[in-house]
């Protein structure tokens, strides 16, 4: 894999800022158009939100003047023919794909889906990138030209964003369900919280709920005004401008406490002008199986080591839990960290809460 240029790490420094940014589900889309307009060149942006089952299509297009809901029914009637529909279909979620990386121009020109959709919009080609989803659902993202195609180079700078529009769709949904939970009478936001804090990270407003909860995961603090100091150094680094490309690929990750199976997950949230950022703090509780980690190509004894790490297991322990030993365990986890590109234990776990709480099998029903 090539390093970044220069020029590219500055489009991801200007990107980062629109994917951390305080969103929910409805303006999700719109601010992840904007920080791949500056990393990828497009004439046109996509959002689908894709039932395989219905053929139901969802989502918007960027720029486009007219009925979009319109136009998606006519892509959902051919989209069996998309050759990235099927691979996607058929396990590949984590690459950006290319309609030219399965189909010549010609064969192409040749598909329904291009005669009635593609032809109108004139777009030629295609770059797209999906998200984790249940397995006959699609979400994704597509970039879209008449010329030229995207080059290879395009297509890695799009995998190399992609863990971080991964982790602003679990932000947006995240916001949803709290400001869900806020507007209905009696309802239960326990599971929610809001630390507001200055442009320097520092504590500018908390209730007592927040600062209990935070403290029994994360611990005290020296300064019992301030976050705990664990927590107030991951903050800093967040707010800190990523130098390197290992930070670049770090930057925006969740922070992640265990307790007695269950978690606290710490999304730092950022206001459009930079004064303001916010704590959202999310209480998690697994009822997953092996099964609900299908979407990250885990064999099912992977997916359960790697589901007891997420509970806090040592690796002595989850060896006598799945009757195993710390050696096979250890192996294991080896193929894990190898198969999801960490390195880690901490990036391990953060991956399998982002990908359990897609599928909404691992938060509970809000």
């Amino acid at each position: 894999m090539e390093r970044l240029r220069q020029r590219d790490l500055r489009g991801f420094l200007a990107a980062l800022p629109e994917l951390y940014s305080l969103a929910d589900l409805d303006s999700f889309p719109t601010s992840i158009f904007a920080a791949l307009r500056r990393v990828v060149a497009a004439d046109r942006l996509g959002y689908n939100e894709v039932d395989t089952l219905r053929r139901h299509v969802v989502g918007r297009m960027e720029p486009f003047a007219g009925d979009v809901g319109a136009v998606l029914q006519v892509y959902a009637r051919h989209m069996h023919e998309h050759p990235v529909v099927r691979r996607r279909l058929a396990g590949e979620r984590e690459s950006a794909l290319k309609i030219s990386d399965f189909l010549t121009q010609r064969e192409f020109h040749q598909l329904g889906l291009y005669c009635e959709f593609y032809r109108a919009l004139e777009i030629e080609y295609q770059l797209a990138l999906s998200l984790p989803a249940a397995p006959s659902h699609i979400i994704g993202f597509t970039l879209n030209r008449t010329r030229p195609d995207f080059s290879e180079r395009e297509r890695q700078l799009l995998n190399l964003l992609r863990p971080h529009v991964v982790r602003a769709y679990a932000n947006a949904r995240a916001v949803t369900l709290m400001r869900r939970r806020a507007a209905a009478p009696g309802s239960d936001d326990a599971a929610y919280g809001i630390i507001e804090l200055d442009r320097r990270g520092r504590v500018r407003e908390w209730t007592d709920d927040a600062r209990h909860r935070i403290e029994t995961y994360f611990g005290g603090s020296r300064n019992s005004k301030g976050l705990p100091d664990h927590v107030a150094r991951w903050v800093s680094e967040q707010l800190s401008r990523p130098i390197s490309e290992a930070r670049l690929r770090s930057a925006g990750a969740p922070l992640v406490s265990v307790r007695a199976g269950s978690w606290l997950v710490l999304r730092l949230l950022s206001a459009s002008s930079g004064d303001q950022h916010l704590l959202l703090m999310e209480v998690k509780r697994s009822t997953a199986s092996a099964a609900d980690l299908g979407a990250l190509g885990l064999s099912r004894r992977e997916a359960e080591v790697i589901l007891w790490v997420a509970q806090g297991k040592t690796n002595r322990e989850v060896a006598t839990i799945l009757a195993l030993s710390p050696l096979t365990v250890r192996t294991h986890l080896e193929h894990v960290y190898k198969k999801l590109g960490v390195e880690t234990r901490t990036a391990a776990t953060v991956r399998a809460l982002e990908t359990l709480g897609w599928t909404g099998r691992f938060l509970e029903s809000p």
